[in-house]
């Protein structure tokens, strides 16, 4: 075979294993944000938590300007002592905090981010900032302390949000997971194919030497045995 065939052989065989291998890493990262994002949510309740903070994925344009849909934040949980003080002082329309309300009226608790606009009685007072137009009356949130996840302090991924909630989606598990996987498996499957061949070639290749061999070994010993006749005769 051509040695500059060979050496280029060699080299697109080395491409496609990092290639592989890049793919394979990729898979495994993406599996284990979902991965965490899933075990995460389960443990307390629906809100992914790593530490002291609470992960949330921005889902509306009620903030923004400041987040937007598809970002992920990074919640600062908080406590409340006996007089419903939060361990991380709230200011009014500064201080951005997450926490969970009947939104729409259907009895199921969403995870809200809103500006914090004052207290009435016992509970918190929260308000959306972003107005489509100039007339837009924001609805304000009355929540208790129990329901209040945490203080937003300005840390997030933008657009990362997007790229989770496709992965947990049916297609994007199929396109990044199942996908990739199946093609992996079917090339290690040609890789073994592959080598299984080579492996035949190569021992067909010896066999056919040793056969040589023996052959010639068989042709000599033929020759010799010729060769002791014909002495024998001569010598009569």
């Amino acid at each position: 075979m051509n040695k500059n065939l060979i050496i280029e052989e060699e080299k697109s065989s080395k491409l496609l294993d990092i290639i592989t291998t890049v793919i394979t890493y990729i898979i495994v990262g993406l599996c284990l944000v979902v991965s965490i994002f899933s075990l995460t949510s389960k443990a307390t309740g629906g809100t992914p938590q790593i530490g002291d903070n609470v992960i949330l994925n921005v889902q509306t344009n009620s903030m923004t300007g400041i987040i937007d849909v598809g970002d992920i934040i990074f919640v600062k949980t908080v406590e409340f002592d006996e007089n419903m003080e939060p361990s991380i002082p709230f200011v009014v329309d500064e201080t951005i905090v997450s926490f969970k309300c009947d939104v729409d009226g259907d009895g199921y608790l969403d995870v809200v981010t809103h500006l914090y606009k004052g207290r009435d009685a016992n509970r918190f007072v929260f308000q959306g900032t972003y107005k489509e137009n100039e007339t837009d009356v924001l609805a304000y949130q009355y929540v208790a302390a129990q329901n209040i996840i945490g203080v937003y302090e300005g840390t997030k991924l933008p657009g990362v949000g997007h790229a989770i909630n496709f992965l947990q989606s049916s297609v994007g598990f199929f396109v990044c997971f199942i996908l990739p996987i199946f093609l992996f498996v079917c090339y290690q499957g040609y890789r073994l194919i592959c080598t299984i061949m080579e492996v035949k070639r190569e021992n067909a290749i010896e066999a056919g030497k040793l056969t040589d061999e023996e052959r010639e070994k068989e042709r000599e010993r033929i020759r010799q045995e010729i060769l002791k006749e014909l002495e024998e005769k001569n010598n009569k």
